[in-house]
């Protein structure tokens, strides 16, 4: 629809007349810029104010993130915190120092997610099923001050949200349950999904997983590393993991598998000896994984390893693209092969452990065991193998993606025939050399398993998506998705506009500006005079312009 037909002004009167009916189907109004919301919500709250039925302006939710909250309304209930361990704590008392010295949000860093996540633990200790946890907060007075400070609590009982597209996809903290991505929580399913300027949005999610797949970068052989002295170690594993699951033989052999495969690795590659590189330090090279390697200075020459038994090392090397040495991706891509069979038995192994929890916990009536998840599953299990903390942090995002690979067959039967990059990404190794680690060169591989294509597929596929621009469908894949993608994956769910549709934007849009072609504009330079040049102030926002 072209610009100025009143496209938000035609959602905000249709949503108002969806909350007066019975379908109990959320919306989400999404847009890039929090600004850009402030006015469609004012517009419905002002639309809603005359109905007799107030409930309605209550239903609707302005969403902004956690710290926001905490931030705006900690002074208002920190005296209503009876709780000692969460009065005495230092995550309390850090974040108090903070929003008593009146700093902004920045200066609170991780201050508030450590705070946040304590909260979380402590009610989890007095309520273990998500419903006792909303039932408390709702109803006892020692606990509504959670839903005060966090009103994200209550998101499950809204019914049309105002949302950025970064808040859309990252993650939503409800307190009560585990935290996922918004767009994967269930009070997103089968909703009524608006997104303004939608081609615009594709940068913001693009700026979401640029900036998860930095802050999660690899090192490589260290991770391979921590694994092996995982299974070197295991005896020291529970034997209740493997007792109360199925097929616990196939679990077993499973086990000594991944022990074999790491110690021939291992000893193939001399993984004990530290990687270095010689020669090219001062050069930055990156290695894709796509089986190009690419160096910023030339294109001419590969990496290759090779064991110095004098030296203790794993010494790295340029060589012209013809030679018939190792390469180093040859090694690096036997090190993911086995990290991703590793992945995959923890994932196999921990969805074993959930199914038998769920049977056993059925079995035994009248006892309360709370809630049980996959996540517990996955987290007992991991704990059990005792990795260290970012090896544990790591392995787990790895083993939750490869979960919905391994059980999700409508989805695994679906990407099969779908090749393209937006569906599987691209990753990378980074060679990183550096004198606080003089005498190794430390290996990382970044990935960006995820593309704004395959998410905003996603959300398509969990509800019906209507995208509002000017240039929705305009054919490009910088400034916007690749549409002709979108539609070949949604298949029918995919719908355009129909030329009759076309010309009623058409018909319309003439006729709110009929007689534009009548007037005359005049530009007159105001003010010559340098002095004077702050005045543009008033009418650019940067003075720089």
């Amino acid at each position: 629809m072209p610009t100025g037909t009143g496209k938000t002004y035609n959602v905000i009167q249709f949503i108002k007349q969806y909350l007066k009916t019975d379908n109990k189907k959320k919306i989400f109004f999404v847009t890039t810029l929090k600004k850009n919301l402030d006015d469609p919500f004012k517009d419905l709250m002002e639309a809603l104010k005359d109905e007799d039925d107030k409930s309605l302006q209550e239903s609707v939710f302005r969403v902004l993130s956690n710290k926001e909250y905490a931030i705006k309304q900690f002074a208002k209930i920190k005296n209503n915190i009876k709780q000692s361990e969460i009065k005495n704590s230092d995550e309390y008392k850090s974040f108090n120092a903070l929003n008593s010295a009146n700093v902004g949000s920045d200066a609170y860093g991780d201050v508030e997610l450590k705070f946040r996540k304590l909260i979380g633990n402590v009610l989890s200790r007095y309520f273990r099923k998500k419903e006792d946890k909303l039932n408390a907060i709702k109803n006892d007075n020692d606990w509504k001050w959670v839903g005060e400070l966090y009103p994200l609590v209550f998101s499950h009982e809204k019914r049309v949200f105002f949302v950025t597209v970064k808040k859309l996809v990252n993650q939503f903290d409800t307190i009560v349950e585990k935290s996922v991505r918004l767009y994967e929580n269930p009070i997103f399913t089968n909703s009524i999904v608006f997104i303004d300027e939608f081609d615009a949005t594709k940068k913001d999610i693009q700026d979401v997983i640029v900036q998860e797949g930095l802050d999660k970068a690899i090192d490589f052989v260290k991770l391979f590393r921590d694994i092996k002295i995982c299974l070197d170690n295991h005896d020291t594993i529970p034997s209740n993991i493997f007792d109360n699951v199925e097929n616990k033989p196939s679990h077993k052999k499973a086990l000594e598998k991944n022990i074999k495969i790491f110690d021939d690795i291992e000893k193939e590659n001399h993984l004990l000896l530290n990687y270095k590189s010689e020669g090219f330090e001062e050069k930055r090279y990156i290695l894709f994984s796509d089986l190009t390697k690419t160096c910023y200075a030339t294109e001419q020459e590969d990496i290759t390893v090779k064991y110095h038994k004098g030296r203790n090392v794993n010494q790295l090397q340029l060589v012209p693209k013809e030679t018939k040495d190792r390469t180093l991706y040859d090694a690096l891509d036997k090190i993911r092969g086995a990290i991703s069979h590793f992945t995959r038995f923890v994932a196999i192994l921990s969805h074993s452990y959930y199914q038998n929890k769920i049977k056993a916990n059925k079995q035994q009536e009248g006892k309360s065991f709370g809630e049980f998840t996959e996540f517990h599953a996955l987290d007992t299990v991991l704990d059990s193998l005792h990795l260290q903390d970012e090896t544990f942090r790591i392995i787990r995002n790895m083993a939750l993606k490869n979960r919905f690979r391994v059980y999700n067959k409508k989805n695994n039967d679906e990407l099969k025939d779908d090749l393209y990059f937006y569906a599987s990404g691209f990753s990378h190794y980074d060679f990183m050399d550096d004198y606080a680690h003089d005498t190794k060169t430390i290996i990382r591989k970044f990935v960006f398993e995820e593309t704004p294509e395959s998410i905003m597929y996603d959300i398509c596929t969990s509800s019906k998506v209507i995208g509002i621009s000017a240039t929705a469908t305009y054919p490009t894949v910088l400034g916007n998705y690749d549409i002709d993608y979108l539609e070949w994956k949604l298949g029918d769910r995919f719908v355009k506009p129909t030329d009759q549709d076309r010309q009623r934007f058409r018909d319309t849009f003439n006729a709110q500006t009929k007689g534009y072609d009548q007037v005359t504009t005049v530009v007159e330079l105001t003010e010559t005079n340098a002095d004077e040049c702050p005045n543009w102030g008033n009418v650019f926002t940067d003075l720089d312009l």
